[in-house]
């Protein structure tokens, strides 16, 4: 796979200068520098996939990938509601995952792609808190889910899945380690910038000299 990239690089008059599995790309925007002794589990929850991943000590310890992604939201709004997809995505970003009687019929036709996602975290939850030690000498409790990805802005997405999983969930910072905010705030919103966490991550690679 990684000859194929290189030739077509090559062909095109480039020189790739490294290639990188998106996943060490995550650890590395999303974690801290100085890492930690405690597992984390980092969910890019993107248009097209979703992608798992435990780092322990900023290093990437196991990575999963699924077919269930954020654009299956809209297609099961469009099917519910008998509307367009561009109409469907409005729906989604104004309504979200809000369990209440007015939002009752946008909530069911989200759920069984929210529920797929956090039963696949449970999953892979379980695996590692039952096996870790013994194969990776690592702590095996994970301690924190931290959310990227476009679809990770779903309202009510992160609380649905601090209930279901019983571990505390954030909204990741890409900015953790490239500015402080008490000194620059970026221009791009806060939610638009979880889209961009691999990117950021295949960034500071450079910028630390890897």
């Amino acid at each position: 796979l990684a000859e194929k990239y290189l030739d077509t690089f090559q062909n095109a008059g480039l020189r790739p200068v490294a290639f990188e599995m998106e996943t060490h790309a995550l650890a590395r925007s999303l974690l801290p520098v100085a890492g930690g002794s405690v597992p984390v589990m980092l969910v890019d929850f993107g248009k097209t996939r979703t992608t798992f991943v435990i780092a322990v000590g900023g290093l990437v310890r196991f990575t999963s990938t699924v077919s269930v992604a954020g654009e299956a939201l809209e297609h099961a709004l469009a099917k519910a509601l008998k509307i367009s997809l561009s109409e469907a995505e409005a729906v989604k970003k104004e309504k979200g995952l809000i369990k209440d009687k007015a939002n009752e019929e946008v909530f069911n036709a989200l759920l069984p792609t929210v529920s797929a996602v956090a039963d696949e975290i449970e999953r892979h939850v379980m695996f590692w808190n039952t096996h870790a030690e013994h194969v990776h000498q690592s702590p095996p409790q994970i301690s924190q889910i931290i959310l990227s990805g476009g679809a990770a802005n779903l309202i009510g997405f992160k609380e649905y899945l601090a209930q279901k999983v019983g571990i505390s969930v954030a909204l990741g910072n890409i900015w953790m380690n490239v500015a402080p905010f008490n000194g620059y705030i970026p221009e791009i919103p806060f939610n638009e910038s979880l889209r961009f966490a691999v990117t950021m991550g295949l960034a500071l690679r450079a910028t630390r000299g890897e």
